[in-house]
């Protein structure tokens, strides 16, 4: 199977945190937190992981990194996404499979990883990623992105609206509502097509870069995972998530 490398995106600045990456209440920058995840499913992948890397634009995220372990490339910092400063970055890697983890992503399950990376890995399509089954209760939260797929397990459209929508004369029994991992693994020719395109207006609409990929005909297939992690976007996702890892008496990230 062709070789994957994690890159994990991690910006300088945060507008609802700021200093985010850096956030160290654990001992451990945070980023650092999400790169060891990255490891800890390499370790488990067989070789099919065979890099981690973090991309950012600041000195201070490649240090923090760097004196932990992980290697750091320093990218532009005009980058409007994520993607983009992915896009960049594949160019410092010899894999021709990217998997792209968010920085913000410190408890995100080994295992979770390592399906998306299997599934591009395999050539399952030039683009995948990863969906949860969503409480219904919840389709309102514009916070979490849905999405709707195939019978082929495609993505047919990722929205921040509850989707599918149910009409009052409709089973609530057949509603299978999916929420979306901002977890993406492509093909290094993708990325490089992905960074030519203009925003979509779909993208723009509901702020999801994923749909400039639908927008031009790109399939996106959907690993389905059973459990569901939060990233740390506010400080009180932060706090609770310092919180958790101190009751867990774990001595490293």
């Amino acid at each position: 199977m062709p070789h994957v490398a994690v890159v994990i995106p991690a910006r300088g600045e945060s507008t609802r945190l700021p200093g985010k990456m850096l956030l160290a209440d654990t001992g451990f920058p945070l980023v650092v937190h999400t790169a060891a995840r990255a490891r800890d499913a390499a370790e488990l992948s067989g070789g099919v992981i065979s890099s981690v890397l973090v991309a950012t634009d600041s000195p201070e995220i490649a240090a923090a990194a760097e004196d932990h372990g992980f290697q750091a490339v320093m990218t532009s910092p005009s980058h409007r996404s994520g993607t983009d400063r992915i896009a960049e970055a594949a160019s410092h890697i010899k894999e021709d499979l990217v998997l792209n983890l968010q920085g913000d992503e410190p408890e995100m399950p080994p295992d979770i990883i390592l399906a998306v990376a299997r599934s591009i890995s395999s050539g399952t399509a030039p683009l995948v990623t990863a969906a949860f089954p969503l409480d219904p209760a919840g389709m309102s939260d514009p916070s979490t992105v849905k999405v709707v797929c195939n019978d082929l397990g495609d993505a047919l459209y990722f929205s921040r609206a509850p989707i599918p929508f149910l009409r009052q004369d409709r089973s609530a029994e057949v509603l299978e509502p999916l929420g979306h991992f901002g977890i993406y693994a492509y093909t290094k020719e993708l990325l490089a097509e992905y960074t030519a395109w203009p925003e979509g207006r779909l993208e723009y609409v509901e702020a999801l870069e994923q749909l400039r990929f639908l927008e031009h005909g790109c399939r996106i297939h959907v690993v389905l995972i059973n459990n569901r992690t939060r990233g740390v976007d506010t400080a009180d996702d932060y706090s609770a998530f310092a919180a958790r890892f101190r009751a867990s008496g774990r001595k490293g990230p």
